[in-house]
């Protein structure tokens, strides 16, 4: 069976619809400062985090 239609990505994460890596990274790992801080970990576990 032979259609006509074409078959593409889409990368919705950037409003041109193309791919560069840096939105992958960006959508992917989140920034250093809210894995650190926010999250549920008593404050002496997020603060040896940060020195590391």
């Amino acid at each position: 069976m032979i259609t006509d239609r074409i078959d593409k990505l889409i990368w919705s994460a950037n409003p041109s619809n193309l791919f560069p890596v840096h939105s992958l990274y960006e959508g992917l790992v989140p920034s250093p400062g809210s894995l650190i801080w926010g999250n549920a970990a008593p404050h002496k576990v997020q603060f040896l985090g940060w020195l590391a």
